[in-house]
């Protein structure tokens, strides 16, 4: 235990040193899982290892543990562990490398258990990511479009009323009645019904 808490303990002091010269976001420096993990693989060699397992992935979101192990006598020993939880649709990052993002996370965390934090128990990456995913405009959700019906039945009620279909699409910003808005439905469907009773 001796040789294990001097390895740990010149670990933690590269890493200290390494949170100097970290990332500066705010007032505080972070320092990335990956410098920590150099770190640790240089500290510990052979003797160490970092394991890492898929504990969920679905549609929606992935849950990744991560364990830190050292080699003692011929055992492997646990040191500690961590893990993190992503949702697929929480960033750009996240709909293409949720599982490797997750990843990234879940090893910092478990670093972090170790004592070989980047500054704050949150990863740089992690922290990265929420300032990155803060700062990037969000793609815009476009709302869902009225059906098939839905369209016949303007289509109509615009024939029957004599409508101009396209000064009527153009006053919802759209180019067809295939683009409409389901919210709009019943304002369209008013507004032409009105038209129609009008011509009648």
């Amino acid at each position: 235990m001796e040789e294990l808490n001097k390895l740990l303990k010149s670990a933690m002091q590269r890493v200290a040193e390494l949170n100097e010269k970290g990332i500066l976001l705010g007032r505080k420096r972070y320092t990335t899982v990956a410098q920590r993990n150099e770190v640790f693989r240089e500290i510990f060699g052979l003797r160490g290892r970092i394991l890492t397992e898929i504990v969920e992935a679905n549609d929606d979101h992935v849950v990744v543990l991560a364990r830190i192990e050292f080699l003692q006598d011929g055992q492997w020993m646990l040191l500690g562990n961590g893990y993190a939880e992503e949702r697929r649709n929480s960033s750009q990052v996240n709909r293409t490398s949720a599982i490797e993002n997750c990843e990234t996370s879940a090893v910092g965390r478990a670093l972090a258990n170790v004592g070989l934090h980047g500054g704050e128990y949150a990863s740089a990456n992690e922290v990265e990511n929420a300032i990155h995913q803060q700062l990037q405009p969000q793609p815009e959700v476009r709302a869902d479009t009225i059906t098939v019906e839905q369209q016949a039945n303007l289509r109509k009620l615009a024939e029957d009323a004599g409508a101009d279909v396209d000064k009527m699409l153009s006053f919802f910003h759209v180019g067809a009645f295939e683009e409409l808005p389901a919210r709009d439905y019943s304002r369209a469907l008013k507004l032409l019904e009105k038209k129609r009773r009008n011509a009648a």
